[in-house]
């Protein structure tokens, strides 16, 4: 959305779709941005640089109705508030797992 940033988005799509999942694909990282993530509404974080190691567990994790914040990302001195992402959202009843 034009003017809005990525974290003011997922807080809008959240109040919004309360139902849907949101997991935000990003090349940021750090406990800052998975604080601003949860209360923006979302349900996870997937640093690029470790989709292919976490992004399939992810989606299984907010599938299950989990949350998936990884623990080993390294700290980030950038405002996540200010970061461009990337998101996925869906419904797990869509998905036949209601």
């Amino acid at each position: 959305m034009p003017g809005k940033s990525g974290l003011e988005v997922a807080a809008s799509v959240s109040r919004r779709h309360p139902e849907l999942k949101i997991l935000i694909f990003t090349m940021h990282s750090g406990k800052t941005l998975h604080g601003a993530a949860r209360e923006a509404g979302a349900h996870g974080v997937v640093q690029k640089s470790y989709a292919s190691r976490d992004l399939i567990r992810a989606i299984e994790t907010l599938i299950d109705r989990g949350n998936f914040f990884p623990k080993d990302s390294a700290p980030s001195s950038d405002s996540p508030l200010r970061s461009n992402f990337s998101f996925v959202f869906f419904r797990t009843a869509a998905l036949g797992f209601a």
